[in-house]
């Protein structure tokens, strides 16, 4: 979805909250993030090349594609759910 909006931008884009990313583990101690960070990496930030670049979405897409981009920001949880009387290892 960031490729469709942002086109080449993205790739700017996807390096700067995976750097974000880092920074918030390293600043909160949020060891529990590592492993998503370490597979992220290893997969890479990059967009494949896509058949037809050129063409520009229209509003509706853009309207809706940059909803789909605020929905896990609104919705995101610094510490994982927990349940009482579930135990996870740490």
């Amino acid at each position: 979805m960031c490729h469709a909006l942002f086109g080449n931008r993205s790739r700017g884009v996807a390096r700067a909250v995976l750097l974000g990313a880092i920074t918030a583990i390293i600043l909160t101690n949020a060891d529990h993030w590592v492993l998503m960070i370490v597979i992220i990496t290893f997969m890479g930030v990059d967009h494949p090349p896509i058949r037809n670049e050129s063409q520009p979405l229209g509003k509706i897409r853009t309207v809706l594609g940059l909803g789909s981009l605020a929905i896990p920001i609104i919705t995101f949880m610094p510490e994982p759910l927990m349940l009482p009387g579930l135990i996870f290892v740490r």
